[in-house]
């Protein structure tokens, strides 16, 4: 089933294909229409109108479900802190000039309590996600990464800690995530008990 949704998804958005397809379709019902209303527009001149505006649609429309879909992982959840979130748009899709869609977001938040430290999240449009667990170390300012490898296990970096930027030293040390780990244990224990 995977496939076939894949296919029709390349054929009806990410091909021209899929906005040749829908002015035919217009083209026919435009036909229909001139049958039975003889004052009604040539088929062609409504068949091209469609492809025109298609054409300006349709590519968009992917940029706009990413956004879509992400934003509905991360909204109304309060254990996620978002710190970046930036809109991007393309020259060649029109639709995006005047509502550019949202296309990454970068969050972080407490892992439970078992493991401890913090996972960075950078969700972005055609891109793979990625996923850092942090272990910072606020008395020294230092910091522990760690990375899945091919087989989804989260490996360090490097076997000894990194200075902390200033960017991570406000994220962590400065930033008070006391309501964001509250909020993930409630969270946690909600779905332990459903």
């Amino acid at each position: 089933m995977e496939i076939i949704i894949s296919i029709i998804k390349w054929v009806f958005v990410e091909s021209i294909y899929g906005i040749a397809i829908v002015a035919v379709i217009a083209y026919f019902l435009a036909f229909g229409l001139k049958k039975v209303i003889t004052n009604a527009p040539k088929p062609e001149i409504i068949a091209g109108i469609v492809f025109f505006i298609a054409l300006f649609t349709i590519p968009s429309i992917p940029r706009y479900i990413f956004e879509s879909e992400t934003l509905s992982k991360v909204d109304g959840k309060p254990w996620i802190k978002i710190l970046d979130k930036t809109k991007w748009g393309a020259i060649t899709e029109p639709l995006t000039w005047f509502n550019t869609p949202v296309g990454s977001i970068f969050i972080v938040m407490p892992n439970d309590m078992s493991i401890g430290g913090f996972r960075e999240v950078l969700m972005q449009y055609k891109k793979e996600l990625k996923v850092v667990m942090t272990e910072p170390d606020c008395s020294d300012k230092t910091i522990f990464f760690s990375v899945p490898n091919n087989k989804g296990i989260f490996q360090y970096t490097s076997n000894e800690s990194q200075q902390m930027t200033v960017q991570e030293i406000k994220r962590y040390c400065e930033y008070d995530w006391a309501q964001e780990k509250q909020a993930l244990a409630k969270e946690i224990l909600k779905q332990l008990n459903e």
